[in-house]
């Protein structure tokens, strides 16, 4: 019996381990024997061309990831979803002329197979070029596109398909792609902030706080892990600032802060959206900031970072005054000095 339950354990952990294991398997359509480069869980892979075939094996953080491929001396880039199993990828490459007459490598990827996501993407693209092209509906689209998402709300390609919906139809169709857009439940990678900041602002547009409206409190913890709430600071000079402990020019930004902080009733909330709490509470540590620090994780779908719609472009700072309306986004120096009467 024993035997039996260790073999069933190391049979299911063997399964769990392989689940996101992946291979690609690629040729190339032209000319080049240089070096291909495999982006994807923020690393970077890469593999020599031979006889024009390339190959990178793995293993994903996750099952599919958004995938960037690209090749040595060319510009340009290319996106894919990345299933785990196994992928046939067909480049097709070129040359042409940059803006300075110089000769470069272009390429693109012609064909990926044996990728569930990629595929249904695809399929999903072309239906809606033919819709573009009068060939196809809106109604059958729209019907499509919600089959897509109502079936595979996990998938990372689902966010992209809802977001190709609310772009075209929100005005029209907005109950059902709210209802569709609470129902997704993919892994919060980075990739996909944007799009929800997209489909966010115009699915809800009350909630989200720009200039001339009235700013949203909210609770984040702080370095010592304790809830700090911003109605704490009602009827004062607000300067809500969004950054992250890779962003150099949100570091650089701090320096000229001090010399505003607590002047003419004046408090500054940073809001880190660092992922790693150990890198920014070493960077606070080092810096040593006065003001109040709190951190809402990016990659945990935070609605904070949802209703001050928050993607990887920090820093952005919100100035919000004594009635707590928010009079300026991303102030200058002296629109500060201005505002606070400095």
């Amino acid at each position: 019996m024993r035997s039996l339950v260790v073999a069933c354990f190391l049979l299911i952990f063997g399964i769990c381990r392989s689940q996101h294991d992946f291979e690609i398997k690629g040729s190339i359509d032209g000319e080049f024997s240089g070096k291909v480069y495999l982006s994807f869980d923020d690393k970077t892979d890469s593999c020599q061309v031979k006889n024009k075939q390339f190959q990178f094996k793995g293993k994903l953080s996750r099952s599919p990831v958004t995938t960037v491929l690209q090749l040595e001396n060319s510009p340009m880039a290319d996106d894919f979803f990345l299933d785990s199993g196994a992928i046939l990828v067909e480049v097709k490459v070129g040359k042409a002329k940059d803006g300075n007459d110089n000769e470069v490598v272009t390429f693109r990827a012609n064909s990926i197979k044996g990728g569930i996501s990629q595929t249904r993407y695809e399929n999903f693209l072309a239906d809606y070029t033919s819709y573009q092209k009068g060939r196809l509906s809106k109604e059958n689209l729209f019907a499509k596109g919600v089959d897509i998402v109502e079936n595979f709300p996990e998938n990372l390609s689902s966010v992209y398909v809802l977001e190709k919906l609310v772009l075209n139809f929100y005005e029209s169709d907005k109950t059902i792609l709210q209802g569709l857009f609470t129902r997704l439940k993919p892994d919060n990678s980075p990739e996909i902030v944007k799009s929800y900041a997209k489909m966010y602002d115009r699915l809800f547009p009350g909630n989200v706080v720009d200039v001339k409206r009235r700013m949203k409190h909210f609770s984040l913890p702080d370095q010592n892990d304790k809830l700090f709430n911003t109605e704490t600071l009602s009827g004062k000079w607000i300067l809500i600032d969004f950054w992250a402990s890779w962003c150099a020019p949100c570091r650089e930004e701090f320096a000229a802060l001090r010399e505003f902080y607590r002047k003419s009733n004046f408090e500054i909330v940073a809001v880190s959206i660092d992922s790693d709490k150990t890198a920014w509470l070493k960077l606070c540590d080092k810096l040593k900031t006065p003001w109040k620090n709190v951190r809402s994780d990016l990659e945990s779908g935070s609605e904070v970072t949802s209703i001050y719609a928050i993607t990887r472009g920090v820093s952005v700072t919100y100035l919000v005054n004594p009635d707590g309306i928010v009079v300026a986004k991303n102030p200058t120096k002296a629109e500060l000095k201005a505002y606070l009467g400095l």
